[in-house]
């Protein structure tokens, strides 16, 4: 591969592969979402170092450290944007249901806390607006973005470091 786009294109696809999979087949909205996030920074660590490198060899002479990290967060800005596009699209499709029965749960449980009086119906109904912003699919896309981008910048900078001509 010796388009560096191609190599974005080929981590996206593997990422919506990968999510494709866990939300499918996943029945635990914490496993589903740690083991996506997971496997998307993992993407992110190995895609940027593979950039750099491609890119090096299509470029000739030193550029700064500086010029170097940032060609390195392009193709992260892309596919963490994508992969976002991808992560709302696919928990709108298979999340909901996860999401459904983690609500249920936290309101059989509030609901026996207001029943035995450690709750009241102001407590049980903030713990209540909190699950859904937090298991929203916005939240989750929020998360997939501020960690990958910060994964991709720790990446880019490693190997903006380590990777030379």
């Amino acid at each position: 591969m010796k388009n560096p786009v191609t190599v974005t294109l080929v981590a996206v696809a593997l990422a919506a592969l990968v999510n494709g999979y866990y939300f499918a087949t996943g029945t635990d909205l914490t496993v589903v979402v740690s083991r996506t996030l997971f496997a998307d920074m993992f993407l992110v660590l190995t895609l940027v170092p593979v950039y750099e490198s491609v890119r090096l060899k299509l470029v000739s002479g030193n550029e700064e450290l500086v010029d170097r990290v940032k060609a390195g967060l392009k193709p992260v800005a892309m596919y963490t944007i994508l992969l976002a596009i991808i992560t709302f699209v696919l928990f709108k499709l298979f999340g909901e249901p996860l999401v459904a029965e983690r609500i249920e749960a936290l309101t059989t449980a509030l609901n026996e806390a207001l029943a035995k009086g450690e709750i009241d119906d102001v407590q049980k109904t903030n713990q209540l607006k909190l699950a859904n912003q937090v298991y929203s699919s916005s939240s989750h896309v929020l998360v997939v973005l501020i960690g990958n981008l910060f994964t991709g910048f720790i990446s880019s900078l490693l190997a903006a470091l380590l990777v030379r001509k």
